[in-house]
């Protein structure tokens, strides 16, 4: 009994210690073994295209990105692989480099050639290590952050040949983006790849079109309407397209292609732009400033910033730049859409397609961020989708511009209907006043003729009875002092009477004269004018000269008597009041140039225009006639002193030939 106690002892003793050498060995042999791929793929005919992710992945981050292949496949790192999660390995904003290690092998017997793209086309930097039988590595480069030559399929997107067999090979792929660490990978046939990327140039040549398009019509706008909502419209649209171009890597293609470093430069830059102009379009296509001061003074700070940030980009890490970026047109599409809702709710109605654009961006440029901050999957918001939000955006954008332009016309409709109304009613007031001023006009002129009968009446008067009357003493007194010659005494009386009724003789016919001077014979106006300056010159001893330049030897002028009066007070005020010692009356007429009577004198002077100061009794008797004949009157204060009276007045005498017909 002790016995087999003992050896069941001792075969325990023995289990032990073969089983601990087992597990050594077998730690050993993992140590120094190279770790397999996670699982092989195998591609066959079944498919032209696989896409590589959860059990066919494994990836290793390098956060340092200095890492060679030969760390990599070192027994030390080749167990830090970590098996993928996702179907498009996504790690937000990074600056880390990325390897990835997969196994596959080849059992189609009707696909040749096999590729890799990374659909990712602005990727940094991508190098794949293809396995050789003598356990070395063949390194292919791709990367938009080196030059096109150095690729062996020259295109826009990442791409690489991949040379597959029936036995599996474990490849290894490092990537590196300092931005969106995105890593959609795909295995497919070449002629896959072709159906795929017709299909993209094809969507991108639409989108190109249509934004194009709307730029031309954007253009065409600024140059009729010349508004500055306009040329914020089409730089918007330009930089959200070169944005686009770049993001799918086709401006890199096309344009920069062994010009790595001017490709991150347009990136960033255009951008910047597509927000800046975004909100200068927003700022100035929804008057923000008179809708909403408080948001428009928001948007002028988030302006600045991204003034700011146009030259800052180049000295921040090109990480930390694209974040920023990214968040500054985040920003500025919220405060975009919210201004545009508060200048709807103000009575803004275009803001609502405005609105709509701005909801189509935020929520592409939200589902964007929040992918490249690896909060969401790719599959979300893919390249395509990007592009129909971008043509969503300006196709909203121009149904808003629009509408502006509809709603500008409807109210310019409106306001020339109230200009409409209100010149039927300024017009029909305008009438009134003319029927007004010519009914007001015709009593004065009945005034005025009235004045003028009256003046007749008391000249005639004059002339035939108190004149003759007068005269009739006068002659009787005469015979009386010729009577009276011997008799001193009655001849010393009745001389100074003689005299005395000689004066009152000639004083009433100058009173009846002056009363009505005109006589009714054609050349009695010049002759009575004429007489009138001679008269004054003789009483007051003054010289008066008279220019008369008339050019029709009969004037028929109507309204000759009241520039006769204008005249006569304009000397009288000359002679009375401003103490001259010469005076020139002139006397023009013609039919080009109207009439014009002049009175110059060198006496006191005064200054300003008759018709707009108050003056003497006088003056506005003088105005008030030169606007009865439609003419005006103007006092002038002359350099050397005196004053010039100007009185014009239109020549309305018609033709000779009319005056024949009549």
């Amino acid at each position: 009994m002790r016995i087999q106690v003992s050896i069941n002892h001792r075969n325990a003793a023995s289990i032990r210690q073969s089983a601990e050498s087992v597990l050594l060995g077998l730690m050993l042999f993992i140590c120094i073994a190279p770790a397999p791929a996670y699982a092989s793929l195998i591609l066959d005919d079944s498919a032209d295209s696989y896409e590589l992710g959860p059990a066919t992945l494994e990836v290793l981050e390098d956060s340092t990105a200095k890492l060679k292949i030969e760390d990599i496949t070192s027994p030390g790192l080749a167990h830090s692989f970590k098996p993928v999660h996702q179907p498009a390995p996504n790690f937000g904003m990074s600056a880390s480099a990325y390897w990835f290690r997969f196994t596959a092998s080849s059992q189609s017997r009707i696909h040749g050639n096999w590729l890799l793209l990374l659909s990712q086309p602005v990727m940094d930097e991508v190098d794949l290590y293809i396995p050789k039988d003598n356990g070395r590595f063949e390194l292919q480069r791709s990367g938009v952050a080196r030059p096109m030559s150095i690729r062996k399929i020259r295109n826009r997107s990442v791409v690489l040949p991949l040379p597959l067999d029936q036995t599996p090979h474990t490849f290894y792929l490092r990537a590196r983006i300092q931005g969106r660490a995105l890593f959609p990978l795909t295995i497919m046939t070449d002629q896959a790849f072709q159906r795929q990327e017709a299909a993209r140039r094809s969507l991108t040549a639409a989108v190109c079109g249509f934004m194009l398009a709307m730029t031309l019509i954007g253009t065409a706008l600024l140059t009729f309407v010349r508004e500055r909502s306009y040329l914020y419209f089409v730089l918007y649209l330009l930089s959200s397209l070169i944005t686009l171009l770049t993001i799918t890597g086709n401006y890199y293609a096309w344009l920069l292609p062994e010009h790595p470093a001017l490709h991150r430069t347009t990136l960033l830059l255009s951008a910047i732009l597509m927000t800046l102009t975004g909100l200068l379009f927003t700022r100035s296509f929804l008057k923000t400033g008179d809708l909403s001061p408080r948001l428009d003074n928001v948007l002028r700070w988030l302006i600045g910033l991204n003034t700011l940030l146009l030259p800052g980009y180049l000295l921040m890490p090109p990480l930390y730049a694209k974040s920023a970026v990214n968040l500054m047109y985040l920003l500025a599409t919220v405060l975009s859409g919210i201004a545009a809702y508060v200048c709807f709710r103000r009575g803004f109605a275009p803001a609502r397609y405005f609105l709509f654009s701005r909801l189509v961006v935020y929520l592409g440029s939200l589902l964007f961020a929040l992918i490249n901050f690896n909060l969401l999957p790719n599959k979300l918001f893919s390249a395509s989708a990007m592009q129909l939000a971008l043509v969503l955006d300006a196709a909203f954008i121009a149904i808003a511009l629009a509408d502006r332009i509809n709603t500008q016309r409807q109210q310019i409709g409106t306001l020339v209907d109230e200009l409409r109304r209100e010149m039927v009613e300024r017009i029909a007031a305008h009438q009134t006043v003319e029927q007004e001023m010519c009914a007001r006009l015709r009593l004065e002129q009945e005034v005025v003729s009235i004045s003028d009968d009256e003046r007749f009446k008391i000249s005639r008067e004059l002339h035939d009875g108190l004149c003759q009357q007068l005269t009739g003493a006068r002659l009787l007194c005469s015979t009386l002092t010729n009577q009276q010659n011997e008799d001193r005494e009655s001849h010393d009386i009745l001389g100074p009477l003689n005299r005395l009724l000689d004066e009152a003789v000639d004083q009433a016919y100058r009173l009846s004269r002056g009363a009505w001077p005109i006589e009714h014979e054609p050349q009695g106006q010049r002759t009575s004018l004429q007489e009138f300056i001679q008269r004054t010159a003789e009483q007051s001893g003054i010289s008066v000269a008279f220019h008369d330049q008339r050019t029709c030897s009969e004037c028929r002028y109507p309204q000759l008597t009241h520039l006769y009066r204008i005249a006569q007070e304009a000397v009288t005020n000359a002679v009375k009041h401003a103490h001259a010692d010469q005076i020139t009356v002139s006397f023009d007429c013609s039919r080009a140039e109207g009439i014009r009577l002049k009175i110059c004198d060198n006496g006191a002077g005064c200054s300003g225009v008759a018709s707009g100061s108050p003056g003497g009794m006088g003056i506005r008797i003088m105005s008030h006639r030169a606007r009865i004949i439609g003419g005006a009157l103007e006092l002038q204060a002359q350099p050397t002193g005196g004053t010039t009276v100007l009185c014009s007045a239109p020549c309305t005498v018609p033709d000779k030939e009319d005056q024949t017909d009549d």
